[in-house]
């Protein structure tokens, strides 16, 4: 065969996800994470998918994040006048070819009608991949651009494991003027007490 596809899942011989994989990251109950909208745990298939989209420049499948989240989350445009993303580190960045927030904040706003804006930039370099839980808390920093004039904020992040990304990236869009700011991410690693 001149192309092989397989699933970004089990690697399954089909398209896009199979139905099995999706079915097993579905049918969990959402993931509580204080201050966080998160449609999956982050374990097991979520986390194939993700590792596709980070390391193995599987884009596509941004849109089935978008997908899941939009339904999941019950995301809507009464919640948002706009959709941004926690941007990853300009090292990670260029690594990967793409800033894996941005693919899915991007396909996040196709779904709901609305624009999607780069509001922040972040100052530390600090990725948090491979960081310990206590590094993690403290999380990167960013400036956001002048938000007064954007309302509602939609914050976009792949996945959330102690969300001081997402919290500190939602600070500096509300001290530049957002009105509200609603954070989001396709996965949440569960609590090491939750973990399997």
């Amino acid at each position: 065969m001149l192309f092989s596809y397989k699933c970004d899942g089990c690697f399954r011989h089909i398209r896009g996800v199979c139905a099995h994989c999706m079915h097993e990251m579905l049918q969990e109950d959402l993931p509580g994470v204080p201050g966080v909208l998160a449609a999956v745990r982050y374990d097991n298939t979520a986390r194939q998918l993700v590792h596709g989209l980070k390391f193995h420049n599987h884009r596509g499948i941004a849109a089935l994040f978008a997908e899941v989240m939009v339904e999941r989350l019950s995301l809507s445009l009464e919640l948002v006048n706009v959709v941004t993303w926690a941007p990853t580190s300009k090292y990670r960045a260029h690594e990967r070819g793409h800033d894996q927030a941005e693919l899915i904040a991007r396909a996040v706003s196709f779904r709901l009608g609305v624009p999607c804006r780069k509001l922040l930039r972040r100052t530390s370099s600090t990725s948090q991949t491979g960081q310990s839980r206590n590094a993690r808390l403290i999380g990167p920093t960013f400036v956001a651009r002048a938000c007064g004039s954007v309302g509602r904020v939609l914050l976009v992040d792949d996945v959330v494991t102690t969300g001081s990304t997402l919290g500190r990236a939602a600070t500096a869009l509300r001290e530049a003027g957002a009105i509200r700011v609603t954070c989001a991410a396709f996965a949440a690693t569960p609590a090491p007490s939750e973990r399997r």
